[in-house]
């Protein structure tokens, strides 16, 4: 193996529940890849963040380089789709108090929020409000939240036209955020991976999962990425998006991140796109375009096109290797 594998995350069900076996694992991973490769692999976790303890807390800051969350939101929109066993226990709670016990010292990682909304909590998000909706991720203390929507479920068009209004509300405030020049505000993660993808003409068609990183489940195993396990009894096929009929005439075809194996799980056929993520994708392009557009036609008088040329730069060379929370 002569590139060796750069990032292993941990995933499930809930890697927590194993978390006696990797405790053990990563320092006996750590020493051999220090004899073959002279280097250790950087490690993260996706987790309910259910399970939490301060032992747990100081493992993340000793070895992890990121660690996921899956919360969807504030507790009215969370409460309706995590749910314990125990109706009276509030999953939202719960990962507030986890939060507590990971904040409580400084932290060596990254710590992110995953957001999965389905086609109800979609229309209770754009309700609350784009902007209100993130910022109840940063009061409980997370960095960044990655906001996804749920798959393998039908889309009525109520829903779709919320998610329309929602990341209309998720682009303008990103745009508002890195047209000042300083801003203490963070911007949405998913919009800047666009706008680094248009501004630096980062094209791709190949999916990386399983060549710089993969994904382990202590049950089952070995996966390229998360989105296969729901799909791993079916045979992969194309990885290409440039190899798929339908994807090579649309204008999103260098700067999607919506094909992938999702569409093996949804469509049974990897080389179908799932119409609802084209649809979001081709909607979020047209906004950002439309913003740059505007801002470049009068740069020569105004400073908001650098700073959003400074804004993408910086962000480009932070996420330089991270992979944890892009949508």
């Amino acid at each position: 193996m002569p590139h060796p594998v750069q990032t292993i995350t941990f995933f499930g069900g809930e890697p927590l529940l194993a978390f006696k076996d990797i405790k053990e694992f990563i320092p006996k991973l750590n020493a051999a890849y220090k004899k073959i490769f002279d280097t250790v692999p950087k490690y993260a976790a996706i987790t309910n963040g259910t399970l939490i303890t301060d032992e747990m807390a100081d493992f993340f800051n000793r070895y992890f380089y990121a660690l996921s969350i899956s919360i969807d939101g504030p507790k009215q929109i969370c409460d309706k789709t995590r749910i314990f066993l125990n109706p009276r226990q509030s999953v939202h709670d719960t990962i507030r108090r986890a939060m507590n016990i990971l904040n409580k010292k400084k932290r060596n990682y990254f710590l992110a929020a995953s957001a999965t909304l389905s086609p109800d909590t979609m229309i209770q998000a754009q309700a609350l409000g784009a902007a209100a909706y993130r910022r109840s991720f940063f009061a409980l203390g997370f960095d960044q939240v990655a906001i996804f929507e749920a798959s393998g479920i039908p889309w009525p068009d109520e829903s779709l036209q919320a998610a329309y209004r929602f990341y209309e509300g998720i682009i303008e405030e990103t745009f508002g955020i890195i047209t000042e020049k300083k801003s203490s505000k963070l911007p949405d993660n998913g919009i800047m991976a666009l706008l680094v993808d248009i501004l630096k003409q980062h094209y791709t068609g190949d999916c990386v999962a399983g060549k710089s990183y993969f994904y382990y489940t202590i049950a089952d195993g070995i996966y390229p990425c998360q989105l296969y396990y729901n799909a791993r009894k079916r045979e992969r096929t194309a990885l290409r998006r440039i190899a798929i009929k339908q994807c090579q005439s649309c204008p999103a075809l260098n700067v999607c991140d919506s094909h992938c194996g999702t569409a093996l799980y949804e469509n049974g056929d990897e080389n179908i796109p799932v119409s609802f993520r084209c649809a979001m994708t081709l909607f979020k392009l047209d906004q950002v375009i439309k913003r740059l557009g505007y801002y470049a036609f009068y740069k020569e008088t105004n400073e908001a096109y650098q700073n959003i040329i400074n804004a993408v730069k910086t962000f480009a060379a932070q996420n330089a290797v991270s992979n944890i929370y892009t949508p």
